[in-house]
């Protein structure tokens, strides 16, 4: 497959939270889903942005899962397909740090490092939804729907610290030759009846952080 072009893209919102109790069908969850917009430099250093946290650090954060972006380009299909969802009236529904505009899935590579306000950002992963993401939407239907759609937003990891803002510019620094799309690593996720070769030849893409690549292997290996 060809090369996506380079996107060109900008922040439209950043949004942080602490780890807050909330209930969730009569029993309490702690979680740092409902994230709030903020105003000015915030700064991202080591593996988080300032202000933000994450309740369940083996399933978000650390060097891999620090910052997480969502497209505000797919906010209006979400909210036709779920009308009834306060949380998708407003940015931060999908639990992101940044919301988007001009940064798809199919148009993003593994390994992409890209220069925001003084900060670096390198991509890592697809996001994959969780029982907190659907407590946040109100439906059960919203994971399925975002494993139909592709539409899962990006994952980065903090690889040059610095400062970042609403508006600032999402600039690319570098693209690894061969390196593969989120929406590719998504439907490899969650597709049917892949082969092993195509399994291979995705964990030959450079980027990759070692987790995704075991387990392409290993998707191989089960599927040959």
């Amino acid at each position: 497959m060809p090369t996506p072009s380079p996107p060109r893209a900008f922040i439209r919102k950043v949004l942080v939270s602490p780890v807050k109790t909330v209930a969730y069908r009569n029993k309490p969850v702690e979680t740092a889903i409902y994230k709030e917009p903020v105003d000015g430099p915030v700064r991202a250093h080591g593996v988080t942005l300032q202000g933000d946290d994450q309740a369940d650090r083996t399933a978000h954060g650390g060097p891999y899962k620090s910052v997480y972006s969502f497209a505000e380009e797919h906010y209006p299909a979400w909210r036709t397909q779920f009308p009834d969802s306060e949380a998708l009236q407003h940015h931060g529904a999908f639990g992101e740090n940044l919301t988007t505009q001009g940064l798809l899935e199919d148009q993003v590579c593994v390994g992409d490092r890209y220069r925001v306000g003084t900060a670096e950002l390198t991509v890592t992963q697809p996001r994959q939804p969780c029982f907190k993401f659907v407590m946040k939407l109100g439906t059960h239907l919203a994971a399925r729907h975002m494993i139909n759609t592709g539409q899962c937003g990006v994952y980065y990891g903090i690889t040059g610290e610095g400062e970042l803002q609403a508006g600032d510019a999402i600039t690319l620094l570098d693209r690894p030759t061969g390196a593969i799309t989120i929406a590719r690593l998504h439907r490899l996720y969650f597709g049917r009846g892949i082969d092993a070769a195509t399994f291979e030849r995705a964990a030959d893409a450079p980027g990759l952080i070692p987790d995704w690549r075991d387990w392409l292997l290993e998707k191989a290996k089960a599927a040959g």
